[in-house]
């Protein structure tokens, strides 16, 4: 590089990042693993970026640098044919980045579904480019929390259903003076509900 002023915060960020131990231990060490061979064979790896350990510019500088290796290793996959890996993030919001949008729009067809984790939906959609997190049904996502905009959430997601409903009219006549059923008369009609009642849900945590 011939033109250092032009890259002072470039190597501001790596000797900020390379001062952690923590990001040092990840980032800076030789590793055998392979993120292909891992996409291809299957297992477990775990990437924390904890904020109270890493302080929040590390935690998203670690975030952001692990989606993007394993976004990356997702499109050199065989389309349609590689085995299923997804993935989990929690508080994905904190670490979205532009590229995000454009991945979650093709992850199902590179078999990588992604699962989200939140306290609930008002976090999830707290930020700027939330929206991107839940423009595709390929995606799932779970809340800690039942508040109402999780719940309405959720009731919207499952859809609606169609039951038979039976209503029942009585008259005003006497019933000691003739036959009962000439007083009652019972009307069926199709209705559409939700599949999930806002009843349904404040028990999910029992």
């Amino acid at each position: 590089f011939s033109f250092d002023a032009n890259i002072n915060g470039l190597k501001a960020v790596i000797r900020r990042l390379s001062s952690s131990p923590d990001v040092r231990r990840v980032f800076f060490s030789q590793s055998t693993k392979n993120v292909d061979v891992l996409l291809k064979m299957g297992g477990i790896l775990l990437v924390n970026s904890a904020k109270a350990e890493l302080g929040d510019s590390n935690s998203r500088m670690v975030g952001q640098v692990a989606e993007i290796i394993m976004q990356s290793g997702a499109y050199r996959r065989l389309p349609n044919k590689s085995p299923l890996f997804p993935y989990m993030n929690d508080e994905k919001n904190t670490i979205l980045m532009a590229r995000d949008q454009g991945f979650l729009d093709q992850n199902r067809k590179f078999r990588t579904p992604a699962l989200h984790l939140y306290q609930n939906y008002e976090q999830a959609v707290a930020t700027d480019r939330a929206d991107a997190l839940f423009q595709s049904y390929r995606n799932a996502f779970v809340f800690q929390q039942g508040s109402p905009a999780s719940v309405e959430y959720i009731a919207n997601r499952a859809g609606d259903k169609y039951v038979l409903e039976q209503t029942d009219r009585y008259g005003q006549d006497d019933m000691m003076a003739g036959n009962e059923n000439n007083s009652r008369n019972v009307s069926e009609q199709v209705v559409e509900e939700p599949q999930l009642k806002q009843s349904d849900m404040a028990k999910l945590e029992q």
